[in-house]
């Protein structure tokens, strides 16, 4: 039986897609990540290592999954443009840098 994790989702992720229109997708691919949120989307790596993402259309929603307590933490959400500084891999870095990032 899968452990049950508590969802949390970020006033930032929250107001990001408020903004672009995506509450209903997000809150779709959310419900369907919650099955079995470690194979749901796919690991990040390098910097962005160990958050995860979700593919909504051509967005990115970004997560991180904590095992004590058992919660899965939605946190961003922006446009994958490979090559463009508003990327959503090259913002994350940003934002994480900065210590902008809830948790």
């Amino acid at each position: 039986m899968p452990e049950r994790y508590r969802v949390v989702l970020s006033q930032t992720l929250l107001d990001q897609l408020e903004q672009l229109g995506l509450k209903d997708q997000a809150r779709s691919a959310i419900r369907d990540a919650m099955n079995e949120p470690e194979l749901a989307g796919k690991q990040l790596t390098g910097s962005l290592y160990p958050y995860r993402r979700l593919k909504v259309g051509r967005y990115r929603i970004i997560y991180r999954i904590f095992s004590n307590p058992p919660e899965v933490w939605f946190l961003y959400c922006a446009m994958r443009k490979e090559g463009s500084k508003k990327d959503v891999y090259r913002q994350l870095e940003r934002v994480l840098r900065r210590g902008e990032l809830e948790r």
